[in-house]
């Protein structure tokens, strides 16, 4: 049931059981109704929910128990909202094979909808302080700064910033004075060197222009350092995700203490 965000479809949800359940809170009986139907696969990735207004007529209930089912759903990893166009059922497959644990391309991996391209731009430049420090690099040593800015169709979800030395034009062979070979460096080649990195993350209530287009919506960095099997540095880089389009999965496990 491919629903459009203009014209959900309410015919295939099935009404609220009845009697209703005394002790079942009425929004966990909304919500076990959607959730059936995407575990069922009634509702499958990318479907769009029907608004709250028509859902809590179409069961009967008031607009705030649609709201705290959905805001559950939500928050259990099986829709996400979307601005101006609702709530999209998440394709919870990524789970199985994706993890802040295992080093990816968070921007294409990690996004709740289809990355349909990707544009690049780059300058090379000299390195200051502080990033000669983190790269084990001479002070100075010239880094080639990639802008990588991931899109859904026309909008824009997220901004990668890779910092690279230039050194590992050489060692992949890579033709800086190629346009075709530096972007497909910087988009393809480059998380395929990485095997380990530290990062951090960051929460950001200001805009990030690149990735705003649709008004201010709040944003989440993860910074990091990544560095091949030989330990070698590959470079640091900065991942700004729009929080409406991503959603990040880790495990963790009881460690020594």
């Amino acid at each position: 049931m491919r629903a459009k965000a203009d014209n959900p479809d309410l015919a295939g949800i099935p009404q609220l059981p009845t009697p209703l359940r005394h002790d079942v809170q009425l929004y966990v009986q909304v919500y076990d109704v959607l959730y059936d139907m995407i575990s069922g696969g009634q509702l499958k990735p990318g479907d769009l929910i029907p608004g709250e207004c028509a859902l809590a007529q179409h069961f009967g209930v008031s607009r705030g128990t649609v709201r705290q089912a959905i805001q559950y759903l939500e928050e259990d990893g099986l829709l996400t909202k979307h601005q101006g166009r609702g709530s999209e059922v998440v394709d919870r497959s990524k789970r199985n094979h994706a993890g802040l644990q295992n080093y990816t391309d968070m921007c294409r991996e990690f996004c709740t909808v289809p990355v349909s391209r990707v544009e690049a731009k780059w300058i090379i430049s000299g390195a200051g302080h502080w990033l000669s420090e983190q790269l084990q690099l001479p002070k100075g040593a010239l880094t080639i700064n990639f802008d990588l800015i991931y899109y859904r169709e026309d909008e824009a979800v997220a901004l990668a910033q890779r910092l690279i030395p230039a050194t590992w034009l050489e060692r992949c062979s890579v033709d800086p004075n190629s346009v075709e070979e530096m972007r497909a460096f910087a988009i393809d080649q480059v998380p395929k060197l990485v095997t380990d990195s530290r990062a951090e993350i960051t929460i950001h209530t200001e805009v990030i222009p690149e990735i705003s287009r649709s008004g201010e919506i709040p944003c989440f960095s993860i910074s990091e350092i990544a560095s091949d099997g030989e330990g070698r540095p590959v470079g640091h880089f900065k991942n700004y995700l729009r929080s409406d389009c991503y959603r990040l999965y880790l495990e963790r496990h009881r460690g020594p203490r």
